[in-house]
């Protein structure tokens, strides 16, 4: 079948979208840069969802990102910081970024940030440049293949020129699209500047559950099945000048928001001084403008390089009507520290989707059932947004407030059983593959629409793990003190985030020192040996404090596999989160279940221990620097035991010392018997210790009680430390084994 024929699934018919391509030079390489020509008659929000991604094998875009404006970045400070947030706002959002392709200086500001910032990561930016079809035609040599180069009189590959827009194509692109455009003069820059707006402020959110017709020979059929898939489009005005705040207007009057880089200079400095003025006005008078005709002259002089008559006339008249749309426009200042650009493009998508939602809702009646699903998919959908980005403010101000109450209970559901998480692993399997007749697609799709609502139940444990694994104290702070069953979370989300803290940090993390687990880089493989972790640290700990009855997590008889598991104090979560976050050396969430759990001394002096051995384990395998980490935790741990005994036993003295010789039944031991087997001498130093230890000593010994042991009491007074602490050692052996004799 060529390429070009047509294919019949259904009632439907599909046409495959050639796969034509640049062979561009960026520096001493050759990149293949793909590109395809559209009609203004086609759907675009779909064809960059749905067909673009599929033929150019790359991600589909969860939103368009475009960017404007930059000439010479002569007045961005801190150029190296904005860049990053600007990258990240990118990658965090999955978004692609989208140009005027004849914009050079935007392009080469996003290729030196993508160099700078994300050189060693596995991660693709698609960088789409919007040109006219003028320009594809202008194009020299055009090869059968599809392939067009130019080849220059030595031999070597050059650059690409086009005859009216007196430039290249620039490499810096990853694709291109070519858009339909009148031609209106003999360059061609402007034209593709007004197929740049033109596109932009088209894309649709969405067509609800309809169907796309036959287009032309370059794009594909699809029917959309997700009702509620949108699509954002952000206009970020980075300087610039007339041509810039042009496109913000022609994004502005279509409802998409405009978000300003005020500090930037140019055109974005000055939008963002007028939206400022505007928007401190009472409410009758916000988004006009009450400044003479002549101030605001001299502020375009400004501003702006071209002074003409004509370029102050426009400029006026598109700020008096890109105010009246104030509501749209979002500032960020390069001068605000607390604030990042990231973050700030994050809240304007997170708003986009409110709107749709809210407007989904608005003529529907307050207690019906079609309202409810809406608000419930729009609850989703947010909670999902913060589980990709990781944003503590939407989280908390948007998400987690008292009108969502009821229906965030909803959305956590009795996940208490091993039987629905399997099954939830089983249906993504099942929906992630691709083999399915053609014939069935139809049937398919309605299945996969309900599966995926069926999975997605319980958004806010999902939110929850990946939080913990992200190590993002604030999130997870946030969701456990409105989690309504911490327990059914534990026993069914601890396995996987063990697993995942592993695969997925970026850091070193000392559970590796127990076993090596291989990073899958395949969906398919991870959830094969998860429970194999959860072995190896029971066996750990087991080893390290000498007792074989520890329980944390055992094996079920017959099951050799390790499929399923036991988990021991099922009724303490926080103890099992304490664990794993002690284990991955991340402090200050241990900190956070610390404080959430019970029997906070034998838990401090646990951790103690065992950060003390995983850094002696470091340390031997050469990771000097987690060595150090872990060492310095484990002090901290065995100070804040010490820190509460002292105060306790200075309010009460007997609760103290009764405290020190309890038997904690989650670690199978007393404070001082793991105290004494890991060696903790500054706790065991402290006068409650010393005191207890004396009670013990003097009231209790037994009369079989071996000579040399009792020798060692002449010894007592000795001055030197070394041997103090011996002494100290032994008569805690003296003691604990009295103890045991006794009971």
């Amino acid at each position: 079948m060529s390429r070009e024929q047509a294919v019949v699934v259904g009632n439907m018919s599909k046409r495959r979208i050639p796969i034509r391509s640049f062979i561009l030079k960026k520096k001493s390489n050759f990149r293949k840069v793909l590109y395809i020509p559209i009609r203004d008659t086609v759907r675009w929000k779909e064809l960059l969802q749905y067909n673009l991604p599929e033929k150019w094998n790359i991600d589909k875009p969860e939103a368009i990102i475009s960017i404007t404006g930059i000439c010479h970045q002569f007045n961005i400070k801190d150029k190296c910081y904005f860049k990053r947030d600007l990258i990240k706002a990118v990658t965090s959002t999955g978004s692609w970024i989208v140009t005027c392709g004849t914009e050079s200086g935007v392009v080469q500001f996003i290729e030196d940030a993508v160099n700078e910032h994300i050189a060693l990561k596995d991660c693709h930016i698609p960088i789409v440049g919007l040109l006219s079809k003028r320009v594809l035609a202008e194009v020299k040599k055009i090869s059968v293949s599809d392939r067009i180069v130019k080849k220059g009189m030595n031999g070597k590959w050059d650059d690409i020129p086009t005859i009216s827009t007196q430039e290249t194509l620039d490499p810096n692109h990853t694709q291109f699209i070519f858009l339909d455009g009148k031609r209106t003069s003999r360059n061609a820059t402007s034209e593709c500047r007004k197929a740049f707006e033109h596109f932009l402020s088209n894309i649709s959110k969405g067509y609800i559950g309809t169907e796309i017709e036959a287009i032309d020979e370059t794009e594909l059929q699809y029917t959309e099945t997700d009702t509620y898939d949108i699509l954002p489009v952000i206009l970020v005005l980075i300087e610039g000048g007339l041509d810039a705040l042009k496109a913000v207007w022609c994004v502005l009057q279509k409802g998409n928001p405009v978000v300003v880089i005020d500090g930037s200079g140019g055109a974005a400095d000055f939008l963002a001084n007028y939206f400022r003025r505007a928007t401190r006005e009472s409410s009758e008078e916000k988004g006009k403008l009450s400044d003479s005709d002549e101030s605001i002259r001299e502020e375009i002089e400004k501003y702006f390089e071209d002074n003409s008559s004509t370029l102050l006339d426009v400029v006026h008249d598109l700020l008096r009507r890109c105010l009246g749309k104030h509501t749209l426009i979002h500032l960020y200042s390069l001068e605000d520290k607390k604030a990042n650009v990231d973050e700030c493009i994050q809240k304007v998508i997170f708003d986009i989707h409110s709107e749709f939602f809210a407007d989904k809702k608005k003529n529907l009646k307050q207690e019906s059932t079609e309202r409810s699903y809406i608000e419930t998919i729009a609850l989703k959908k947010q909670l999902q947004l913060v589980q990709n980005w990781k944003n503590y403010d939407i989280a908390e101000k948007d998400i987690f407030i008292f009108k969502n109450r009821k229906k965030l209970s909803t959305l956590q559901t009795d996940v208490n059983t091993r039987k629905m998480r399997k099954f939830r692993n089983s249906m993504k399997e099942f929906l992630d593959s691709k083999h399915l007749l053609e014939d069935l697609k139809d049937t398919y799709a309605t299945f996969e629409k309900y599966m995926k609502e069926e999975i997605a139940k319980d958004s806010v444990s999902d939110l929850l793990e990946s939080s913990l694994v992200a190590n993002r104290v604030d999130l997870v702070m946030l969701i456990i003190n409105r989690m309504e069953d911490m327990q059914s979370f534990v026993s069914l989300y601890i396995p996987f985030v063990y697993q995942k803290s592993i695969w997925e940090s970026d850091e070193e993390l000392p559970i590796s020192l127990i076993e090596q687990q291989p990073r899958y880089t395949e969906e398919k493989h991870k959830y094969q040996t998860t429970n194999t972790v959860l072995i190896s640290v029971r066996n750990f700990l087991r080893d390290l404090l000498g007792d074989r009855d520890f329980k944390l997590y055992e094996e079920l008889n017959g099951d050799s596999k390790l499929k399923s598991i036991s988990i021991a104090h099922a009724d303490h979560p926080f103890h099992h989160l304490f664990v794993w976050a002690v284990l991955v050396n991340w402090k200050d969430m241990a900190m956070l279940f610390w404080k959430h759990d019970s029997d906070y001394i034998c838990s401090a002096l646990f951790a103690s221990a065992v950060l003390k051995e995983l850094a002696e384990r470091a340390h031997f395998s050469n990771h000097m620097d987690l060595c150090i980490s872990l060492n310095e935790n484990s002090s901290e741990f065995e100070g804040n035991a010490c820190k509460l005994v002292t105060e306790m036993y200075r309010k009460d003295r007997d609760k103290a010392l009764k405290i020190l010789v309890t038997k904690v039944g989650r670690y199978n031991s007393t404070p001082l018997e793991i105290a004494y087997s890991q060696k903790l001498m500054k706790f065991m130093a402290i006068t409650a210790c010393q005191t207890k230890l004396d009670s013990i000593w003097r009231g209790d010994i037994a009369l079989y009680t071996p000579s040399w042991r009792v020798c060692m009491l002449e010894y007592e007074q000795c001055n030197d430390d070394y041997y103090k602490n011996i002494i100290t050692l032994l008569r805690l052996s003296v003691v604990l084994s009295m103890m045991k004799e006794q009971t």
